[in-house]
């Protein structure tokens, strides 16, 4: 996850793409810590309320990312740029996947 993200922030320094959005390394947590995240009261399993909690965190994260400005409501010129920023920051995650497996 880390060789990701600092190549996805050189990336971003040499193309000068400001739409590339340079992730966090738990963007890259394994499937078993994405589980171990939403299951909250730790039992092993995820319930229902587990779940809404967590789409609603996603989703809270997703609408502050779009809101731009700040307003309380997403535009859809603030749409468009984010979705902008999302294509380009998954094209430049995409590149680094291949360029890293590509030197093992």
């Amino acid at each position: 996850a880390d060789e990701i993200v600092q190549c996805v922030a050189d990336l971003k320094a040499e193309t000068g793409d400001d739409n590339i959005v340079v992730p966090s390394a738990d963007s890259f947590m394994s499937s078993e810590a994405r589980f171990a995240a939403i299951d909250s009261d730790e039992d092993g399993g995820i319930d229902l309320a587990e779940l809404e909690d967590a789409m609603l965190s996603n989703a809270t994260d997703a609408f502050t990312a779009m809101d731009a400005d700040e307003g309380g409501a997403v535009s859809n010129d603030e749409f468009t740029a984010h979705k902008a920023t999302r294509k380009a920051t998954k094209k430049a995650i995409r590149l680094c996947v291949e360029d890293i497996n590509d030197a093992e």
